[in-house]
């Protein structure tokens, strides 16, 4: 197996498919900002939370099982199959009749048919979704990226016809329906014709591992969702839905590209993980280019926003958005953070300890919750709640480096010394950039981003090159 044409080419599909998706959301962000209020933007948020915290249940964890699994049987991918199918139509269900406790708890009766509708996406992403996965276990990622991009460019098309004749709310779940029918669909008809229908066969005791696996992922997945989003149901919930408009802005903003850039590189390493995962030092390099990669690609963005976060609000969105511009401004340092923190739960997973992600958010998310909560009822502002992120991820979220060193195997010496430099550099060049533009008093937002962008782009450049050919022996792995 050749581990670096293997790793280079699904990296290259998920970067694609991440890059372009990215663009086509903040795209469709950006415009639909200029025709939705803060407040419609707040209950697209309390939807897209109850939505994703749903998804932990779709497929009763057993994705990644499959992945993690080497060999497989025809009458156990059945039997998951069917499983997969009856998840979601249990919770298509569940979300149905939950809408209005829902809508009374947040006080927005307006929830109770946007619920209803948007409860559809889990029938119809259960249709495909076993097809999707048995891609991803193949490595079939140009696919899988093809599908994305194009089930997301003619979503995010339709939801802006949509907001132009007046729709509203009704324009972002239809935008997210039909990109989960589109996708479904295309996966339902090219996984049948290579892996062939399933049968009517099921027997869940044949597929016993799958279900222990899959029961610790779904309960890491809900867990850590509600941790990643008890920042926003206590925002909706204490602050009212235009505060958690101003939040869902700037966390789109921020924490999206983590969102689907680190997901689309674990999508890739997951499996290459799997298969080797009694190699230890292939594991660390791997692991070790994968936060180099990410703090000098996308660690600029991050704090390029947070000095320029004023200028890039006002550009994007216009007038009105002052308080997301402050957001920003922190929000990206928690966006960086979190960017660093995310990968070593592939690691963990290929070696088999799903359990220790599960457990250890069992911890996070009640001590963050309750860090916010207490936060929100003593400030009683939005824009405070960026700041208790910080504080937390900097002090007790460095435990969930340990467990990776202790349970994967990972040494971080190195990692955090080539790691820090970079960001010392980046920020380095940032200020400066900074300092140059204020001493040229230039008020022209547009010209200060420009000029900004140019010098930055400048400095940071050599340094790039410099990086590239004193170390590319480094991003190469012999197997």
């Amino acid at each position: 197996m050749d581990v670096n044409a293997q790793t280079l080419k699904g990296i290259s599909w998920t970067s694609l498919s991440a890059l372009s998706t990215t663009i086509l959301k903040t795209f469709q962000l950006i415009f639909l900002a200029r025709f939705l209020t803060p407040e419609e933007f707040g209950l697209m948020s309390l939807i897209w939370i109850v939505m994703g915290l749903s998804q932990s249940f779709m497929d009763a964890g057993i994705s990644n099982s499959i992945i993690q699994k080497k060999n497989i049987k025809k009458q156990q991918l059945s039997t998951l199959y069917w499983t997969n199918i009856l998840a979601g139509l249990i919770i298509t269900l569940i979300i149905y009749f939950l809408s209005m406790p829902i809508s009374l708890l947040f006080e927005e009766p307006r929830l109770i048919e946007y619920l209803q509708i948007s409860s559809l996406l889990f029938i119809i992403a259960s249709i495909g979704n076993q097809y999707r996965v048995l891609c991803q276990k193949n490595l079939e990622f140009g696919l899988v990226s093809k599908v994305e991009i194009t089930s997301i460019f003619i979503s995010v098309v339709i939801s802006i016809v949509m907001a132009l004749n007046g729709f509203g709310v009704i324009s972002l779940i239809a935008s997210m329906l039909l990109q989960t029918l589109i996708s479904s669909l295309f996966f339902l008809i090219f996984g049948s014709f290579k892996y062939g229908l399933p049968s009517l066969y099921f027997k869940l005791s044949e597929v016993k591992d799958f279900l222990v696996f899959g029961i610790y992922q779904m309960g890491e997945r809900m867990v850590n969702y509600l941790g990643a989003n008890s920042d926003k149901i206590l925002i909706g919930k204490f602050l009212g839905v235009q505060a958690l408009g101003f939040y869902e802005i700037a966390w789109r903003i921020i924490m999206f590209p983590i969102y689907k850039i680190n997901p689309a590189i674990s999508r890739v390493l997951f499996p290459i993980y799997s298969k080797i995962q009694d190699k230890q030092k292939i594991i660390q390099k791997l692991y070790e280019n994968n936060l180099q990669l990410l703090s000098l690609i996308i660690g600029p963005l991050f704090v390029y926003l947070s000095f320029y976060s004023d200028q890039v609000t006002l550009i994007l969105f216009g007038e009105g958005w002052e308080t997301t511009a402050e957001i920003i401004s922190v929000l990206s340092l928690v966006g960086l953070m979190r960017m660093l923190g995310n990968p070593g739960g592939s690691i963990l997973l290929a070696k088999g300890y799903a359990n220790v992600g599960f457990f250890w958010n069992l911890f996070w998310v009640p001590f963050t919750t309750l860090c916010l909560y207490i936060s929100i009822l003593l400030m009683n502002s939005v824009t405070a709640i960026p700041f208790v992120w910080v504080a937390m991820l900097i002090t007790i979220g460095n435990i969930w480096y340990y467990l990776i060193f202790r349970y994967g195997g990972i040494s971080f010496k190195d990692i955090l010394k080539n790691v820090f430099l970079n960001f010392f550099i980046i920020a380095f060049i940032v200020v400066m950039s900074s300092i140059v533009i204020n001493s040229l008093s230039i008020n022209n937002p547009f010209l200060i981003i420009l000029l900004s962008i140019l010098f930055c782009i400048c400095m940071y450049a050599p340094y790039i090159f410099f990086i590239y050919t004193r170390k590319k022996n480094t991003f190469e792995i012999e197997y």
